[in-house]
């Protein structure tokens, strides 16, 4: 999904939301990160890739684009009632 930051104005797309941090330099430090959870995203202008705490991500800085989009369900294939893509029609089956 893509996100606008609110202050900022930048599209970013998220990459991975919750994503686990794995650091083993002290035992402090580890207990943290296994904890955490990150998200791992990305500016769809100039590809630079971030990492932020998912907490913080979602605390209302950014919004969804599109959500809308999000709630509608994919078209099935129609044109290959056996196409193993589900609910997301492959690429040669345009509906």
């Amino acid at each position: 999904m893509r996100y606008r930051h609110k202050k900022r104005g930048g599209i970013y797309e998220v990459i991975t939301p919750g994503a686990k941090l794995q650091c083993s330099t002290n035992p402090e430090i580890e207990r943290f990160f296994e904890e955490a959870a990150f998200t791992v995203y990305r500016n769809v202008e100039n590809g630079a890739t971030y990492v932020r705490p998912t907490a913080e991500f979602f605390d209302g800085r950014f919004e969804e684009l599109w959500p809308q989009i999000r709630q509608q369900p994919m078209p099935r294939c129609q044109r290959f009632p056996s196409c193993d893509q589900g609910d997301y029609p492959c690429p040669e089956c345009i509906v």
